[in-house]
């Protein structure tokens, strides 16, 4: 009977331990499967995976992308250091690592590496501290951005190429409607002019009856095409910006504005010119242009203030108004007045110059817009700027 038992008891221990067995061989089989599964992810990963020895700084282990793109082959990794490719200070790289370890994962941004044969790559790292073995290592994942940040840059050239491009066709076509303008004041008006007078002098001769009332319709529509060309002129490019300044064209404007509307336009301005560049007197005389029509259609029956001012170096032109208001919000970054200059427009010559467009305003509550730039352009601005006299 004991017999019995002792060998029972043995089968069963038997099967407990086939089991075991099996089971641990299908655990470690599928460890390994898993293993073999999370390296292949590793290798084929498009961005570049290494593991580093906290006390060392060496390289553990490295995927094929870091391979490829520093040019370091497997032999090489047994004496790699952190210090021998990447391309900062030492005290920056235990800086970082310090930080590192404080924090247990950290993004470090734009990186620069070098690679064996002395070519510098910038690289976009993400840095965590795991387990690996028992020991504490950094596992640092590292995305090659050189070519984007070339892209960006060659980008951000063509933009700026654009800008000014836009500046000199802006600038271009002032100086047509300007030339355009000086013409018909030369020509057309002192033509007219003279027609006038030879008309006056008719009239002088002329018996009264039918002719001196035919002379008459004739002297009112040449008076018409004086009054009409001279408005025309004054539109197209009003003489005073050119011959006193902004000072001056502002305030002509703003007896326009009352004139052509009836509404007031109140205006603060300095006692004397500010000596501006003509670049600067022609984007802020063209903006407050499409601001008082802005402010005609949008605020009609109000009251508009202009105030012009020159602090530390920066011109200030500012526009207010008692009208509804509106969310600066919903203007978006490419909204645009029909017909005119346009809000988007404004801002983009404004930004190139180094200047800016501010909006207060609220909903219901009056509008105050406030452009400011520099007194003075830098030479890089590929506009010369040279002051008014």
């Amino acid at each position: 009977m004991k017999l019995l038992f002792a060998v029972s008891l043995l089968i069963v221990f038997m099967i407990v331990a086939i089991r075991y067995i099996y089971r641990t061989r299908i655990l470690h089989r599928g460890l390994r499967e898993s293993e073999s599964r999370y390296r292949a992810v590793i290798q084929q990963s498009a961005e570049a995976i290494f593991l580093i020895c906290l006390q060392s700084k060496h390289v553990i282990e490295a995927n094929d992308t870091f391979m490829q793109l520093t040019g370091y082959g497997p032999d090489d990794l047994p004496g790699l250091t952190l210090y021998d490719f990447v391309d900062h200070a030492r005290k920056d790289v235990d800086d970082k690592i310090r930080g590192i370890l404080s924090g247990g994962k950290r993004f470090l941004g734009e990186r620069r590496y070098l690679t064996k044969d002395g070519r510098r790559v910038l690289m976009e790292v993400n840095v965590h501290v795991i387990t690996s073995g028992g020991v504490d290592v950094m596992c640092v994942v590292a995305r090659d951005v050189t070519a984007r940040r070339k892209a960006d840059g060659e980008l951000m050239r063509y933009q700026d190429e654009l800008r000014a491009l836009a500046s000199r066709f802006a600038l271009a076509e002032e100086g047509e409607r300007r030339r355009i303008a000086v013409g018909l004041h030369d020509t057309t008006l002192q033509t007219a002019a003279a027609v006038q007078i030879q008309l006056a002098r008719l009239k002088a001769r002329l018996p009264a009856g039918d002719e001196q009332a035919i002379l008459a319709e004739a002297r009112a529509l040449v008076d018409n095409i004086i009054r009409e060309t001279r408005t025309l002129v004054f539109e197209l490019s009003p003489p005073a910006l050119y011959e006193s300044g902004l000072v001056a064209a502002i305030a002509w404007l703003a007896e326009r504005f009352h004139e052509t509307t009836g509404e007031t336009c109140h205006v603060r301005l300095p006692d004397e010119e500010l000596g501006l560049g003509r670049e600067i007197k022609v984007v802020l005389y063209q903006a407050l242009c499409e601001l008082l029509a802005n402010a005609r259609k949008h605020a009609p029956g109000e009251t508009v203030d202009v105030a012009l001012r020159k602090i530390n170096g920066r011109v200030s032109l500012t526009v207010t108004d008692s009208g509804p208001g509106f969310d600066p919000e919903s203007l978006g970054p490419y909204s645009t007045h029909e017909g005119g200059l346009g809000l988007f427009n404004i801002r983009e010559r404004l930004d190139m110059m180094g200047g800016c467009i501010r909006f207060r305003c609220k909903k219901g509550g009056g509008t105050i817009i406030e452009l400011e730039v520099p007194a003075r352009l830098e030479p890089a601005s590929g506009v010369a700027d040279r002051a008014e006299a």
